[in-house]
């Protein structure tokens, strides 16, 4: 069983659970062998009203096996609106940069996944780090907030139909912009890879389109991998990764993790600031 460390996030930043839905954090040492893992955090989906099942240990497990030590946060979720989960995601960053040996991980290969709306809190934690609201909260230099890479999959990243009615659900005072990653892409958001499929029924591939429009414009690394037809939420591609196996997967578009790997690998180190 994955250890629990929410007390230990709590205890770095008093408050940060101090939600009406609160969350918990729960770890996944890399395999032996591995000496200053590259960490991914995984932030799960289900509209911040839920954490559904198929981006959850079964995502978390899949990095894990392929050499990553893994963080699994269940952030909190509505009625708790911005900047709460921004917190956690970035509370969580802090966390293992702050303490890279007791995780047994390379401070400077912190990264996070997200879908759905766990990709719009990806999208968020890379372009919102630098907010006083985030870093002046968790009471650290704003520079451990910050991701060293960010994958945001089928993320509405941008206030688009139908899901506009989630960023209504999660503003504090009604601007929805303000909560628009890719409004925020500025010369200091890490790099990105962004998965999508063009005919998702909930997130419009516009999202994905309009991020990386942005994220081009700054000069910022980023791959987009748009695949022609698919449902969304399809996690991994697998049968035990589906909401209804046969329809979930899909071997082609499951080779999205290796993909991301491998583009993992290539990128550069970024020295702290």
């Amino acid at each position: 069983m994955a250890p629990d460390y929410t007390e230990l996030l709590e205890k770095q930043f008093p408050g940060i659970f101090d939600t009406k839905t609160g969350g918990n954090l729960t770890f996944y040492h890399a395999p032996d062998a591995i000496k200053d893992a590259p960490l991914m955090i995984v932030l799960p989906g289900g509209g911040y009203t839920q954490h559904g099942w198929t981006e959850t240990e079964v995502m978390a497990k899949a990095w894990n096996e392929i050499g990553y030590a893994v963080f699994l946060l269940r952030y909190s979720l509505v009625p708790d609106a911005y900047p709460a989960a921004v917190r956690q995601a970035c509370g969580t960053i802090a966390l293992a940069k702050l303490m890279p040996e007791k995780f047994g991980i390379d401070p400077k290969k912190v990264y996070v996944i997200g879908f759905s709306a766990g990709g719009h809190l990806v999208g968020c934690a890379e372009t919102f780090w630098n907010r006083p609201e985030v870093y002046e909260f968790l009471g650290v230099e704003k520079h451990l907030c910050r991701p060293d890479a960010a994958i945001p999959a089928y993320a509405p990243v941008t206030v688009r139909r139908p899901l506009d009615g989630m960023y209504e659900m999660i503003s504090a005072d009604g601007d929805l912009d303000y909560i628009a990653p890719a409004l925020y892409v500025d010369d200091e958001t890490p790099p990105t890879f962004i998965w999508q499929t063009s005919n998702d029924s909930l997130v419009d591939v516009q999202c994905a389109l309009d991020f990386s429009k942005q994220l081009a414009k700054h000069g910022i690394i980023f791959e987009n991998h748009t695949y022609y037809s698919g449902f969304h939420g399809l996690s991994l591609c697998k049968p035990e990764s589906g909401w209804i196996a046969e329809d979930y997967t899909d071997e082609r578009i499951g080779g999205w993790i290796d993909l991301c790997d491998g583009w993992l690998k290539t990128l550069p180190e970024r020295s702290a600031k």
